[in-house]
């Protein structure tokens, strides 16, 4: 089960999605006044928008007027509409404030259309692979939102309904990134491999740094945590594997049965035999989901079901340590680091391609 995390970033805020947007505008050079790279700011995925006065009224449509509707670019076919482009660039300009400001809104609103004609080719690929994504998904990614930014959820979307939008329209959002991580997932994370040569090369380079890595060589909190999983089964919903997960914390909690047992009979992972013990593991060996989560218990807490690309989870923090990595840990952090950069590496070249690949047909240029 375990895999090596790509982003520091949870699932609602998925770097994917944003990273093969920005593909075109890298290779151009394109910076800000600040030294930043100018798309920097239209890498964020779905936050809650800010706080607004509770007596200022939700509004059923956009808070701002926009043109009229038409049809700005065909990707294989498919449209991407004006009301599309400029709902993103107000988004962005939204969320990122006087930073969005030092880009003209010209080139903003151009980015964002690169960014909208890759994410679309890119999930014209899911639906070829008939990737879908669902309820149960979306319900964890909207509270992950809505605990990221330390609100509730009834707050999260009286935030988003009085921003102007609909709640179908982002939760719709949050699906299309999590469909995009699976793609992601499927076509660059799972074919990405280090060798131990690599590893012991990235290592060399890094003590010649004149600041050492820290990562490979501090102390660092480790964690030994238990888990059941239930793998994606057609035979059973997603809704069906949380239900019977709940119902195992449920009678772990009122004693009547023990995670260990419950894991060692039920468990799809190959811990199962270990009674779903996943040893010592450090910070960032895990998917985002499930590291999120792990970090939020404290040990003998049991997590609500999690779900990931594997299935759904339940898990249990035992214990946390403060150790020193032995050379083998110290290797296992090169590896992720490298890992994650590799990986980043084989995105953004198959972002390229697959935007190359794809017809792409502009029409009347975006107004705001």
């Amino acid at each position: 089960m375990k895999h090596f995390r790509i982003t520091t970033l949870t699932l609602a805020c998925v770097a994917a999605l944003a990273a093969a947007s920005a593909v075109h505008a890298q290779a151009q050079g394109f910076r800000t006044g600040s030294g930043r790279g100018i798309t920097d700011i239209v890498r964020g995925g779905v936050t809650a928008p800010p706080a607004v006065p509770s007596n200022r009224p939700a509004t059923a449509g956009p808070a701002v007027q926009r043109s009229a509707e038409y049809i700005v670019a065909l990707v294989n076919s498919e449209p991407i509409t004006n009301s599309d482009v400029q709902s993103r660039v107000e988004r962005i300009v939204r969320e990122n404030g006087a930073e969005a400001t030092k880009i003209p809104r010209p080139e903003l609103t151009r980015l964002v259309l690169e960014r909208l004609i890759s994410e679309r080719a890119q999930l014209q690929i899911a639906k070829d692979y008939r990737i879908d994504i669902d309820d149960v998904a979306i319900d964890q990614a909207e509270a992950t939102v809505a605990r990221q930014n330390q609100i509730t959820l009834v707050e999260l979307r009286r935030r988003v309904a009085a921003e102007g939008i609909a709640l179908a329209d982002f939760r719709r959002d949050l699906r299309d990134q999590l469909t995009l991580t699976k793609v992601r997932d499927r076509e660059v994370d799972s074919k990405v491999k280090v060798s131990d040569t690599e590893v012991d090369q990235y290592i060399r380079e890094q003590r010649e740094l004149p600041t050492a890595n820290k990562n490979v060589q501090a102390t660092v909190t480790q964690t030994q945590a238990r888990h059941i999983l239930l793998r994606n089964d057609p035979k059973r919903t997603t809704a069906e594997a949380v239900a019977q997960l709940a119902e195992f914390k449920k009678r772990i909690q009122a004693g009547g049965s023990d995670f260990v047992g419950l894991a060692r009979d039920n468990s799809q992972d190959g811990s199962a035999k270990d009674g779903g013990d996943l040893g010592w593991t450090s910070p960032g060996q895990f998917v985002p989901e499930f590291e999120e989560a792990l970090d939020r218990l404290k040990p003998g807490e049991i997590s609500d079901p999690v779900v990931s690309r594997f299935g759904v989870h339940l898990i249990q923090v035992v214990a946390r340590r403060d150790t020193k990595l032995s050379q083998a840990e110290q290797r296992d952090a090169a590896r992720v680091e490298l890992k994650e950069k590799k990986t980043e590496d084989a995105f953004q070249t198959w972002a390229q391609e697959t935007r190359a690949r794809a017809y792409v047909e502009y029409r009347e240029p975006p107004q705001s």
